[in-house]
């Protein structure tokens, strides 16, 4: 059952929003994976710096397709929680999720100070520090 603080209205809101992010992510996935993004680079005049320029730019898209992939995937992962009436709980501690943070983040799986915690964790192991906002 989802929390409380989720009426049936702001379920059909946020679900609305999640299919919307769904469809529009499938299209982009979708040209990404089939644009040919070959880099014109002549074979006859091509530059080291040419080559270069290709292969950032052909790891740019990679990277794009893989991040859109991977939002994708969580937007499914939110649907099929609405759908078996587990959205909008925290997957660490089992709290509400905030509507504040749903609107934000519809795909959301912990609520912010689980989210914050798993971030701060994260950074500590990579030498990062961020500055409290």
């Amino acid at each position: 059952m989802p929390p409380a603080q989720l009426t049936s209205t702001r379920l059909t809101d946020l679900s609305e929003l999640l299919r919307q992010r769904h469809r529009d992510l499938s299209l982009l996935v979708e040209r990404e994976l089939h644009a040919d993004g070959t880099p014109e680079v002549s074979v006859t005049t091509a530059t080291d710096a040419d080559w270069t320029a290709a292969d950032v730019d052909t790891d740019t898209s990679i990277a794009r397709a893989e991040r859109d992939s991977s939002e994708l995937t969580e937007v499914s992962d939110a649907l099929n929680r609405v759908q078996s009436g587990h959205y909008g709980v925290c997957e660490a501690c089992g709290k509400d999720i905030g509507y504040t943070r749903l609107l934000v983040h519809p795909a959301a799986r912990r609520c912010l100070s689980c989210q914050q915690a798993v971030e701060a964790k994260r950074d500590s192991r990579s030498g990062l520090s961020r500055q409290p906002r």
